[in-house]
């Protein structure tokens, strides 16, 4: 199992850089839990693992458990900064303070899942099971959100809280995009987010980042009601120019749709309607 020392914990949550043992010691099931998490999802730490994939899951790791854990402790504030009452003699530190500290917490957290998952995905990781349960979105994560201006319903940056109360919306937008460029083309789009087409990479990718565009402008378009379809049309324009190099599209009852010529009513035809 992962193991993370007090020196490397209080390295990447500075709030707790106490000179007693007894917080690390508080927090370290946390860790544990936290550690154990991970490698529930088909994470697995060697002595191959890249580096950064390494220092990436250490990272949240830290993050996750001490946002976890900050609720459960009675915390005062120490030369450092947050440390656990050990006597009763030491007045705790005010709910502001620690309401800022998990605040603090739970962004960092999320930026740092985002940024394993990042890691992960350029690894082995890409072609298991638990991430294919998590790449099931053009906006997967919440930095993707970040990425293409999508803010929460209260307008605030967006961070894992945030990126799930827009699950809604997101659904809502993915399908529209899912009808207009086929359920086939979608399909394989989320598919190339883990692993990348061998073949006609070019073409995916340009695809990919205008549906992410659309995707997104579908979710602010409370904000920006013009833009949807204005980058609808031009994700249509480009599935259409690059159809031959996209094969699901090409086969699919969409581009029959959107490529059938109208009825002519011709006396040379056998259905012809006398007019």
């Amino acid at each position: 199992m992962i193991t993370i020392d007090q020196p490397t914990f209080e390295q990447h949550v500075p709030a707790f850089a106490s000179a007693e043992d007894y917080t690390y010691m508080r927090i370290r099931p946390y860790i544990d839990v936290t550690a154990r998490a991970v490698e529930e999802r088909e994470v697995k730490i060697g002595a191959d693992t890249p580096g950064t994939l390494v220092s990436a899951v250490v990272r949240y790791v830290c993050l996750a458990a001490a946002r976890k854990a900050v609720p459960q402790l009675d915390l005062i504030l120490t030369p450092n900064g947050f440390g656990v009452v050990s006597n009763q003699n030491v007045a705790p530190a005010s709910r502001e303070r620690v309401g800022a500290l998990i605040e603090r917490l739970r962004i960092d957290e999320s930026e740092a899942f985002d940024m394993l998952l990042a890691e992960l995905l350029q690894t082995d990781w890409a072609k298991s099971a638990t991430a294919e349960s998590y790449i099931t979105s053009l906006l997967y994560c919440p930095s993707m959100m970040q990425r293409y201006g999508i803010k929460s319903e209260e307008g605030h940056e967006v961070y894992y809280q945030e990126w799930q109360q827009l699950q809604n919306r997101l659904a809502v937008a993915e399908e529209k995009v899912r009808l207009l460029i086929s359920p086939e083309l979608y399909d394989r789009l989320v598919v190339v987010q883990r692993i990348p087409a061998e073949q006609n990479r070019y073409e995916y990718n340009i695809v990919l980042e205008q549906a992410r565009k659309v995707v997104a402008a579908w979710i602010s378009a409370d904000r920006y009601p013009l833009a949807p379809r204005t980058l609808s049309h031009r994700l249509l324009d480009t599935i259409q120019q690059h159809a031959d190099k996209l094969q699901e599209y090409k086969s699919s009852s969409t581009y029959q749709a959107n490529n059938s010529k109208p009825y002519e009513n011709r006396k040379e035809d056998s259905a012809y309607f006398f007019g």
